[in-house]
């Protein structure tokens, strides 16, 4: 949205500073470029931006769309819930117990001292890494998987504002 209040600001610039004599370049710097300030307070207004995956993903304002804030609040629930078992493995375990997110096979690993000894029936291990070791239990793949059905689900309850707000912009043309 930055870029278009700055290409606005430039295109209005421009045309105030520079004698336009052709009739097809005027319309070019001005009527044709509106004034898209006003779109752009309003959709500040009612768009906030996450960061996901390192991106920033636009979504609506707490309140403005009732669906995705039920949405948000599970998909936020759902990690909770992992947070919490995480910590129930800390006083079983080891305090030192942690999620590892950087595998590419596995979106959650419990990181645990390789000294650490786990019930190999439940700890499944997934990898070993610098005297550390890696494990999936049967409960956070659970955990894992309705985190995935709700940010699924979030996602879905994301499209029809997207949709909105591109409907809106398009009848500003």
């Amino acid at each position: 949205m930055e870029t278009f209040r700055e290409l606005n600001v430039t295109v209005k610039t421009l045309s105030a500073k520079i004698s336009v004599k052709s009739e097809r370049m005027s319309q070019l710097t001005g009527d044709l470029f509106p004034d898209y300030i006003p779109i752009l307070d309003e959709f500040a207004e009612m768009i906030t931006w996450k960061n996901a995956g390192g991106h920033k993903v636009p979504e609506p304002k707490l309140g403005l769309d009732p669906e995705f804030d039920a949405c948000n609040d599970q998909v936020e629930q759902a990690k909770t819930d992992l947070d919490e078992y995480l910590e129930d493995v800390k006083k079983i375990l080891s305090k030192e117990a942690k999620y590892n997110y950087s595998s590419k096979k596995f979106r959650y690993e419990i990181e645990l001292p390789g000294k650490v000894e786990v019930d190999d029936d439940n700890f499944v291990l997934t990898s070993k890494v610098q005297g550390k070791n890696r494990y999936q239990t049967d409960e956070l793949r659970d955990l894992i998987s309705s985190l995935e059905e709700k940010e699924e689900i979030l996602n879905q309850a994301l499209a029809p504002f997207i949709r909105g707000i591109f409907g809106r912009f398009y009848k500003y043309r």
